[in-house]
């Protein structure tokens, strides 16, 4: 786990360091009318904002107790496929990113309670319409969660809370569309996971959101915004035996609300700072039998 958070800071502080244009990169003709572009600066689908199943670069800390929720992620298009005119555009991307839960940080030291793990990849469709854009993103990602030394009292040598780690696994697959216009997007999609550990957890999953901005104007600095997602997967429940979490045989939603300002040219890279609202299932999977909300503020910088 060390080591992919190292590959993520190096690949998010890489990725954001670089400023330059599609018109600078490398762009082959194919054949059909089409054009071939490596390595584009932007994505074809920009994942959703409130989403936490989504890589985000940032931190978001709770009003009640003080933790924090530390993103580190990235997002990088491989390959572009261009239409000659008005037709649609494929793409294909790989993704990396993590989510700590951080229970205690005095200075710069952090206590680091639980970690949720993501990497994968996946192809985008994109054409125009009359609203603006249709999109579809079919992607695989592998998500591995895990409590971390934080979670350890140093003092008995014994986990905290009652609660011990135990292998926690989704590899799954994800079909999600989406409708936008300048100042809005909607999406919906499923997931399916084809292994989860423990076995208990149930496959198959789904969500559903939107952002809006109410005040869009493209040749501004600061454009506000509000971004809803809602998901819908299956319940858990802490094993007094095992003293780890199981599957159960129902199914619990959770929702999440960003609402702020992002910060930067319209298209370009960006601060937002945001409210953070989030209800239902804990954002990180070892905790996803814990039910209580989870309010605070925090700020991302949106660099693909």
């Amino acid at each position: 786990m060390l080591i992919v958070l190292a590959f993520l800071t190096a690949s998010a502080s890489l990725r954001a360091s670089t400023d330059t244009t599609d018109a600078d990169k490398s762009t082959h003709a194919v054949p059909g009318g089409r054009s071939l572009l490596l390595f584009p600066s932007t994505l074809t689908f920009h994942p959703p904002l409130a989403s936490p199943f989504e890589p985000h670069f940032g931190i978001i800390r709770d009003f009640e107790d003080g933790s924090l929720l530390a993103d580190i992620g990235n997002a990088a298009e491989i390959i572009r496929l261009l239409p000659e005119d008005d037709g649609a555009t494929l793409a294909a991307a790989a993704e990396f990113f993590a989510r700590a839960y951080v229970t205690e940080w005095q200075g710069f030291h952090l206590q680091v309670d639980a970690i949720d793990g993501f990497f994968g990849g996946n192809i985008v469709w994109s054409k125009p319409a009359d609203f603006g854009n249709t999109a579809a993103r079919f992607r695989f990602i592998h998500h591995s969660s895990h409590l971390a030394d934080g979670h350890l009292n140093s003092l008995t040598g014994k986990w905290k809370d009652g609660r011990e780690p135990a292998p926690w696994t989704k590899d799954q697959f994800e079909l999600l569309a989406a409708l936008s216009g300048g100042s809005w997007r909607v999406y919906g999609g499923v997931n399916y996971a084809t292994r989860t550990r423990p076995a208990s957890l149930k496959p198959l999953s789904g969500s559903a959101g939107f952002e809006y901005a109410p005040f869009f104007n493209a040749e501004g600095w600061i454009h506000p915004f509000i971004a809803y997602d809602f998901r819908l997967d299956g319940g858990a429940m802490l094993d007094e035996q095992t003293h780890t979490v199981r599957g159960t045989d129902a199914y619990v939603g959770a929702h999440s609300i960003l609402a702020g300002a992002s910060i930067g040219a319209y298209g370009k890279r960006s601060l937002r700072i945001f409210l953070h609202y989030h209800a239902g299932t804990h954002p990180l999977s070892e905790y996803m039998d814990v039910r209580t909300p989870y309010i605070g503020a925090g700020f991302d910088f949106e660099y693909f």
